[in-house]
């Protein structure tokens, strides 16, 4: 109960009297998130923390119908790159030509500090660009219906730091949305892997995501969405029905 007043009193808009006692009024949600973003940058003045190592991510789908590689934006939270790399590859592509794909999307990879203004543009427009990317993926595909085009839907998460790539396998959910693999700490492979080394490890990574599903089907119930956020936050768990 400790850990919530302080966000109770900024949600009310709490102040005290000289006197000692409490007054407060709530607060429209605009104040709220000026007062609560005002609280955080309080909070990492008071105690900053250390700066991020440079990094470069990337994302790889498969389907049934093709495989989707993109680079991926660091803005504070991980957003697929207006301005970045997109690429489509037949599902059978061989590992050569999967992992140049792959390196490439990483290389296109840029963080954005989250004071930057664009670093609010990107976030503000994630949930239209998803819709417009998943849009644009269905026509490709030539699929009408969201049970349809993820059926069979894998997808994993590439990262590069300190000259050491690391690609995890995600368990997909629902629409667009994946959850990690409890104790599965991915694949690792030196950024001078070859090519035909990237591909075949994404691709090992891609099997046991898709793997990992094991959604019945028709099954009824929720889905949490991690790359599918509300607007304007990024991020944050949007928990809705499954299609």
């Amino acid at each position: 109960m400790a850990l919530l007043r302080p966000l109770l009193r900024l949600l009310v808009g709490e102040t005290r009297t000289s006197g000692g006692a409490t007054t407060g009024k709530v607060l429209t949600m605009a104040e709220f998130t000026a007062r609560l973003k005002a609280e955080n940058e309080r909070r990492l003045r008071e105690n900053p923390r250390p700066p991020l190592p440079p990094q470069k991510h990337a994302r790889v789908s498969i389907f049934r119908q093709f495989i989707h590689v993109e680079s991926v934006v660091h803005v504070g939270a991980l957003l697929s790159d207006p301005d970045g790399y997109a690429d489509y590859l037949a599902p059978d592509a061989d590992d050569r030509a999967l992992g140049a794909a792959t390196r490439a999307a990483l290389n296109a990879s840029r963080m954005i500090g989250p004071k930057d203004p664009l670093a609010d543009e990107i976030a503000a427009t994630n949930l239209e660009r998803f819709d417009a990317l998943e849009a644009e993926m269905m026509a490709r595909a030539g699929v009408k219906t969201f049970r349809t085009f993820y059926r069979d839907w894998g997808i994993v998460s590439v990262q590069l730091i300190d000259g050491q790539i690391t690609l995890v396998a995600r368990k997909p959910i629902s629409r667009g949305g994946w959850n990690g693999l409890r104790g599965r700490e991915g694949t690792t492979l030196p950024e001078a892997a070859s090519d035909a080394e990237l591909g075949a490890a994404v691709r090992a990574e891609l099997a046991i995501s898709r793997a990992a599903r094991q959604v019945p089907e028709g099954a009824p119930g929720l889905a949490v969405h991690y790359n599918r956020p509300k607007r304007g936050t990024p991020g944050r768990r949007d928990v809705i029905r499954k299609d």
